[in-house]
């Protein structure tokens, strides 16, 4: 049998099928096991059990970091679960396929490296497997291990079905010139985190996009400007941590409050209005949608949109008050124009 993919699913149908006493080999892409960043992030109590039936859950569990408690926007403590793993293993991708693939090398199983599936011919007695390097491969069986856009299962017709997708995350490990803020934020587009990596060197950002992508590779330029959106514009973070969650002012008779709103988790002008009921203006952030109203038709609500990168396909915006006493603020906002979202 030949699978193609090495990741971790092709290594584990591998060492399955090898104690089962079938020659099996595979076929891997990359020249080493070597990953590109950490990838995923843990394993679940079924996967352990599994691990555990096939006597090598103690390679993981020495080198991962037990969870007893998960977060699905709510603290979830799973120590009482019906099974001897009653936790979440935290260890990345790269030391989970190590260990996979140390346990396969064991059992004797063939790794093909530096060279792919390019295609096959099926017959009645099994397939050639067309390899990258221009050699070939003849088995009785074919699997495709080799992820979500699998060059097996396009080639053999097999659909894919199911819904579309409706978000989209942005994750990358990166450097930063200062300590950043820890840990999960919520705010209106989803639920945002950043946190340390293993080697102390860099740091893991997961970022929920507010307009779905699924047509490129994320570029630096896009981890800025959607770091900026969630994190703030130009302030440094332990500048920020200075600063007052709301300011307010009296200027021209006007009493006007001034808040980022991220505290409202997705703020309205009524809700922002209900928590500052003597504020006459109210200037918020925190959506990076513009808007301009009336609330109650004497409070005047603003939120100047993003001055950042294009959110939600509209351009960075201001907004501008004029203020005059005894006469009602006049306000407006101008697109910052022109712009290249590229």
């Amino acid at each position: 049998m030949v699978i193609a993919g090495g990741g971790p699913t092709g290594l584990m149908l591998a060492g399955e099928l090898a104690l089962a006493g079938i020659d099996v080999a595979i076929v891997e892409r990359r020249a080493s096991q070597d990953l590109a960043g950490a990838r995923a992030g843990g394993l679940h109590a079924r996967a352990i059990e599994v691990l555990d039936q096939r006597g090598i859950a103690d390679r993981f569990l020495a080198q991962g970091q037990l969870h007893r408690v998960v977060h699905f926007h709510v603290p979830l403590d799973i120590s009482d679960a019906p099974t001897r793993h009653n936790y979440v293993l935290g260890l990345w991708q790269h030391h989970i396929e190590r260990i996979l693939a140390e346990w396969v090398g064991e059992l004797a199983v063939t790794i093909h490296r530096g060279r792919e599936v390019t295609g096959f011919a099926q017959d009645d007695s099994g397939v050639d497997v067309a390899l990258s390097d221009g050699q070939s491969l003849r088995a009785q069986y074919l699997v495709g291990c080799d992820g979500g856009r699998s060059l097996v299962r396009k080639a053999a017709g097999i659909a894919f079905p199911g819904w579309d997708p409706t978000t989209s995350w942005l994750i990358a490990e990166a450097e930063t010139a200062e300590e950043p803020k820890w840990g999960l934020h919520q705010d209106a587009h989803g639920i945002h985190g950043i946190g340390k990596v293993e080697n102390g060197g860099s740091v893991r950002i997961v970022l929920t996009e507010p307009q779905l992508r699924t047509d490129s590779e994320p570029t630096l330029r896009d981890v800025s400007a959607a770091l900026t959106a969630v994190y703030g514009n130009t302030d440094g973070f332990e500048l920020r941590g200075r600063l007052p969650q709301v300011a307010t002012v009296e200027l021209d008779g006007f009493e006007i409050v001034v808040t980022h709103g991220d505290q409202f988790g997705s703020p309205t002008p009524e809700l922002v209005q209900g928590a500052f009921p003597t504020a006459e203006i109210i200037v918020y952030g925190h959506t990076h949608r513009p808007l301009l109203t009336l609330v109650d038709t004497v409070v005047t609500v603003m939120n100047p949109g993003g001055a950042g990168h294009r959110r939600f396909n509209l351009p960075p915006s201001v907004g501008i008050l004029e203020l005059e006493p005894g006469i009602p603020p006049r306000g407006r906002l101008v697109p910052l124009l022109p712009f290249d979202p590229a």
